[in-house]
């Protein structure tokens, strides 16, 4: 099932949006719906007055290149950020 996992978290710079998951479907992969997920969420997050959306662009267990994983996501405008020490790439967009 193609699904995107989403909270809202705190941390020193105030309240924020945190993507903990977006999976598509082997089957479904290259077809746009990862940028169509994603494109909704950031509408919806500026419908809700959030200014900003983190996300670990973490490729573990799903067979995709850590760049090609940066590259989607700096695509919507996000960059890479410091954070907690992680296997992949903390990033954050602002709104």
């Amino acid at each position: 099932m193609n699904e995107i996992s989403h909270g809202i978290e705190n941390d020193e710079k105030g309240e924020h949006i945190f993507i903990d998951l977006i999976y598509v479907e082997e089957e479904d992969r290259g077809k746009g719906v990862a940028r169509k997920m994603m494109e909704e969420l950031i509408e919806e997050a500026i419908e809700d007055g959030h200014t900003r959306i983190k996300l670990l662009a973490d490729p573990q267990e799903l067979g995709i290149k850590i760049d090609r994983l940066v590259a989607f996501y700096k695509s919507f405008g996000f960059e890479i950020v410091e954070g907690e020490e992680a296997d992949g790439e903390w990033m954050e967009m602002v709104l």
